[in-house]
């Protein structure tokens, strides 16, 4: 495939991009992701929990279900083989041919390999941080703690963007007859504050 890779529609949407550049007819997994995988070490298990825990709310399906089993697997490998290095005390090895030659550990391949694959699952889930940057969040003050506090579903979200960027479409054919027109800026700063 030529060109940059695409943003999956759920971020779309949280990065109230244009209408007209989102699939209507993209199809949408509807059921959530199933519970951790039974062959799961519980180390594996733990990542998953906390994968699970942090992504935003709605952007995990069932059939993300492979991508995020090896994204944990591999997440457990890295942290084996960067274990296994540390207590090894050293990044090289005698050679097989000649053993007054140092070679890289192999523990090293593997970090390397497991990093590599880590980075392109972590994009395509939405994990690293310039996934991250390119959603937006309303506040960005401290996370809720308690099961009492209100959270707001994916749904509401995006009703409320849709009802920001209509305000915002009518502010901005409103324009000050004997100013400039409204920036985009002003225009967000009027769509917050009514």
């Amino acid at each position: 495939m030529r060109g940059r890779k695409p943003i999956p529609t759920v971020l779309k949407k949280l990065h109230a991009v244009e209408a007209r550049r989102i699939n209507a007819r993209e199809p949408i997994p509807e059921r959530d992701l199933p519970p951790c995988p039974s062959h799961f070490t519980p180390e594996q298990a733990e990542l998953w929990d906390h994968a699970v825990r942090s992504a935003p709310s709605g952007m995990l399906r069932s059939l993300d279900l492979g991508v995020l089993e090896a994204w944990c697997v591999t997440y457990s490998v890295l942290r084996a083989a960067t274990a296994e290095l540390a207590q090894q005390g050293t990044i090289t090895v005698p050679g097989i041919k000649d053993p007054s030659r140092r070679v890289a550990a192999p523990q090293v391949g593997i970090i390397n390999r497991a990093s590599a694959v880590m980075s392109r699952l972590a994009n395509d889930l939405g994990f690293s941080p310039v996934a991250r940057s390119r959603v937006q969040v309303q506040n960005n003050g401290p996370v809720p703690t308690t099961c009492e506090s209100a959270s707001v579903s994916l749904d509401d979200y995006l009703a409320e963007g849709e009802r920001l960027r209509a305000k915002l479409m009518h502010s901005s054919h409103r324009r000050d007859r004997k100013g400039p027109p409204v920036t985009p800026q002003q225009r967000l700063r009027i769509a917050h504050e009514s």
